[in-house]
């Protein structure tokens, strides 16, 4: 699976120090079948100390299910512009299936940042359009992200562009991280 941080925005947020946000908080965990969400981390059965919670309810330690709409958020307080959270999108969503399906496959998870910080996730595993992630400049039409066997590209008409860190093909994005997955190590590009 792939997680890509992408930055918006032209100014860095100022951030502090926040003493709620452990280094294990929360961990994802993605497949075709289901996106979770779990409070701490897989190597540990301890919580993270505040808390994780999504629509306003605490995560249970054992983890919950990640759906289009919910509200992910990293601590027990309400969300606001210095607590991290972020607006959760499975896809495909199920509406936009022609098919019988149930649960649809997943082919993506990406979490919209909405506080101060400016970066969002997402976490690929086949391939997503930019315009199914909310960019609608006109740059964007016809762009997607792909899962290669010999790594992630960007897919503009039919031409394939390998991705890494830093300046991509489409004018004004900049690729801040790029990290390969496992469920037991993170393995990070540059």
């Amino acid at each position: 699976m792939l997680l890509v941080a992408m930055t918006r925005g032209q100014g860095q947020p100022t951030l502090t120090l926040n003493r709620e946000i452990s280094r294990k908080h929360f961990e994802l965990s993605v497949d075709r079948d289901e996106a979770k969400v779990r409070d701490g981390w897989s190597d540990s059965t301890v919580p993270s100390q505040h808390g994780v919670c999504l629509d306003g309810r605490r995560v249970p330690v054992f983890g919950a299910p990640l759906r289009t709409g919910m509200l992910l958020s990293v601590t027990t307080r309400a969300p606001a512009r210095s607590v991290p959270h972020w607006r959760v999108l499975v896809w495909p969503r199920p509406e936009q299936l022609a098919t019988n399906v149930s649960p649809p496959p997943i082919d993506a998870l990406f979490l919209q940042r909405l506080d101060e910080a400016p970066e969002d996730i997402l976490v690929l595993l086949t391939s997503i359009s930019l315009s199914d992630l909310g960019l609608t400049d006109p740059a964007f039409k016809n762009v997607s992200l792909l899962r290669q066997p010999q790594g992630f590209a960007w897919q503009m008409g039919t031409q394939i562009t390998p991705m890494s860190a830093g300046p991509s093909p489409l004018p004004g994005v900049n690729l801040v991280s790029l990290g390969f997955i496992s469920s037991t190590a993170v393995e990070t590009r540059e």
